[in-house]
């Protein structure tokens, strides 16, 4: 909660109050939207993604909770500063390495990629002639949400959405720290 003697609008919160969370270093909170609350009068939601040096934190948000131009509260997960970490954007493995790997622990040969007739239902229902399901790398800091916020750790990783047949989405993130390689977290949607 925000000391009632602070009116802080949203702008100067994230210009001069942000450091005051404990965001690990090179943190910036990016807007992703904003709801209002109908329940509640002039409550608007405003939710931010973290990124540091410029790479995705997987659930690092922020929502600061605006009632009548000033921020009352703000609460979510972040990246945090006393968290031991490093936030080298350099991966330990290039993006095809991790490609590599996430394919092999998937245990798949039908992807949906190489299917001629999926490839054409997802441009058609997506309306775009560009559109696949071939897999593509996105970097980001991953956690390990077991632990307290004290103790969580971040790690660089691969994330891929890899879709197979029958349909499925696993989702492996590819773990780089020493340039050993593990899966760390596979999830299937």
């Amino acid at each position: 909660m925000i000391r009632k003697d602070l009116n802080l609008s949203k702008e100067i919160f994230l210009q001069k109050y942000l450091f005051t969370i404990g965001l690990a270093p090179q943190s910036t909170m990016k807007w992703v939207s904003s709801d209002t609350d109908h329940n509640v009068k002039e409550m608007i939601h405003h939710k931010y993604q973290q990124f540091v040096n410029d790479v995705k934190v997987e659930g690092g948000e922020m929502i600061l909770h605006e009632q009548y131009g000033r921020i009352k509260y703000v609460n979510g997960q972040y990246m945090l500063n006393l968290q031991p970490l490093s936030t080298s954007v350099q991966p330990a493995i290039n993006a095809e390495m991790a490609l590599q790997a996430a394919l092999k622990e998937i245990h798949s040969s039908d992807y949906l990629w190489l299917n001629a007739d999926a490839e054409a239902a997802l441009r058609e229902i997506k309306k775009d002639p560009n559109a696949t399901y071939l897999p593509k790398a996105a970097l980001m800091f991953v956690a390990n949400k077991e632990l307290t916020p004290e103790k969580r750790r971040f790690t660089l990783c691969w994330q891929y959405k890899i879709n197979v047949n029958p349909v499925g989405n696993p989702i492996p993130f590819i773990l780089m720290l020493k340039r050993v390689l593990s899966l760390t977290k596979y999830h299937w949607y």
